[in-house]
């Protein structure tokens, strides 16, 4: 828990073991050029649609009721995981992630759906463009093995799997000293598509 009955959550969507399996062993083949990166643990993996930070727990059923309208309103589908990239594009990365090919535009709505809900309830609003990935790993120093950009080049069309999007989870978020540990706190069906 943060700070006295203040809980760290984030809306995302889950996905698939049979993908998020694949994202491992895609995981453990970069592992061999000792690169500085902390790989996101197996059960880990999702799509993060907004980062709230620190929620009074009074208002998580606020937070909730606010993601089941979003919800009402999206769309649910399935995507393809493909490919696998890093941000920034140029330089050395802080991120590698695998990205999402099909109904981007239903998926760039709810985003936006959670993000205007959430700053009536008077969370930051995101600043840059949701651009919907999973991330798979955080940089955490300078990547001097340059045979790893070759290995990320050569999975860049690679497809994972596909996973299907049917609702919207807030999480609750704690840091642990062996990693995170994600709980949910409210699952929000999404609509089926029309």
């Amino acid at each position: 828990m943060g700070p006295t009955g203040r809980l760290r959550c984030f809306v995302a969507v889950e996905i698939e073991a049979g993908v998020r399996e694949r994202l491992v062993e895609a995981q453990e083949a970069f592992k061999r050029y000792r690169a500085p990166v902390s790989w996101v643990k197996r059960e880990n993996i999702h799509l993060t649609v907004k980062f709230l930070g620190d929620v009074e727990e009074a208002r998580v059923p606020d937070v909730t009721r606010a993601l089941e309208t979003v919800s009402a309103g999206g769309r649910s589908g399935r995507y393809n995981v493909w490919g696998i990239g890093s941000f920034p594009e140029r330089g050395n990365p802080r991120v590698i992630w695998a990205g999402l090919a099909g109904d981007l535009d239903a998926l760039e709505a709810a985003a936006g759906g959670v993000d205007r809900a959430m700053a009536t309830l008077g969370f930051e609003p995101e600043r840059r463009r949701f651009r919907p990935h999973l991330t798979i790993g955080r940089v955490r120093g300078l990547i001097r093995d340059r045979r790893f950009f070759g290995a990320l080049a050569d999975r860049a069309q690679e497809s994972f799997g596909e996973t299907d999007v049917r609702e919207l989870v807030l999480f609750r978020s704690e840091l642990n000293p062996a990693g995170s540990i994600y709980t949910p706190l409210a699952r929000c069906g999404l609509a089926a598509p029309d």
